[in-house]
């Protein structure tokens, strides 16, 4: 219990921190000029709302991901709400997932190239900024051409639902469940309006869809049996275990270290020792004697 409420502890108060630096890099980024720095303008015109340290934040922001900086602010928002009002989100995992998306976003920018002329006015680099000219551009736009941009895209949808720990499954559920609360209401509404087909219409609606849905269970159910009907079927393979022990090799007689064996003992006939059979004795018949009387 201890455990859980120093993991909710540390949550909550990583969520106040990146909702923090969510407003210090908003006021910092949109309030940011290339002349607030002496690299482009000497003296430089301060005009940033967090100061000469907001205009070296915005400029490093700028810099390094280029037009993809301004979504930083909304991504440490979106990490801090969610460390806040969900209780079981990871905030460390999410945080290393949304830092991948706003780089994939970077390179993606680069690679497509809208407005990197007017970008360099008053940019170092490109509007990729330092990791999508070097990444987007000079490796993966050289070597794959438009597979980079399908690759950046795909990365950049990836990283974004990892970083809002969301599952395609949950979503489906979540919009499923969407349309059937708004069948509900329509069919109350109707109810309440007296329109009789309305609701009809919406119940056959429901019973096609129960219907559709049992039908996929069925088809599963089967699908399971079948595969288990085929798995106890087949033959188990034979177990790998010892084999025939062999029969120990004849020693020739006359061979030096042979071993004879003992011989058997002789109690009793002859006969018997020398191991010939021995014809059973038959049992003596008694004689009879006849007298006949007046002899």
């Amino acid at each position: 219990m201890a455990k859980q409420e120093k993991h909710a502890l540390t949550r909550e108060l990583g969520g106040i921190i990146y909702l923090s630096a969510s407003i210090l890099l908003a006021c910092s980024l949109f309030s940011y000029s290339a002349y607030d720095i002496p690299l482009f303008k000497s003296p430089p015109e301060s005009n940033n709302w967090i100061g000469i340290t907001g205009a070296y934040l915005g400029f490093g922001a700028f810099s390094l991901v280029g037009w993809a900086a301004n979504l930083l602010p909304l991504a440490a928002a979106f990490l801090g709400f969610s460390a806040l009002f969900r209780i079981h989100y990871r905030l460390q995992n999410s945080a290393l997932w949304m830092l991948a998306f706003v780089l994939s976003m970077a390179c993606l920018a680069q690679v497509v190239g809208w407005g990197n002329a007017a970008w360099k006015k008053t940019n170092l680099f490109g509007i990729g900024g330092l990791v999508g000219f070097y990444v987007g551009e000079q490796v993966f736009w050289r070597f794959l051409k438009h597979g980079a941009f399908i690759i950046f895209s795909a990365s950049s949808l990836a990283s974004i639902f990892m970083a809002a720990q969301l599952k395609p499954r949950e979503i489906y559920e979540w919009v499923r469940n969407r349309s059937q609360r708004r069948k509900i209401q329509k069919r109350e509404e109707a109810l309440r309006n007296g329109d009789i087909k309305t609701v009809l219409r919406t119940r056959e609606e429901e019973i096609a869809e129960r219907k559709r849905l049992i039908e996929r269970e069925l088809e599963r159910e089967l699908a399971r049996q079948g595969k288990r009907g085929r798995s106890s079927s087949e033959p188990q393979p034979e177990s790998r275990g010892a084999g025939p022990v062999p029969a120990p090799a004849e020693t020739p007689a006359g061979a030096a270290g042979a071993v004879k064996p003992p011989e058997p003992a002789t109690s009793g006939p002859p006969d018997k020792a020398a191991g010939k059979p021995v014809s059973p004795e038959k049992p003596e018949k008694p004689e009879y004697k006849i007298t006949r009387p007046g002899k």
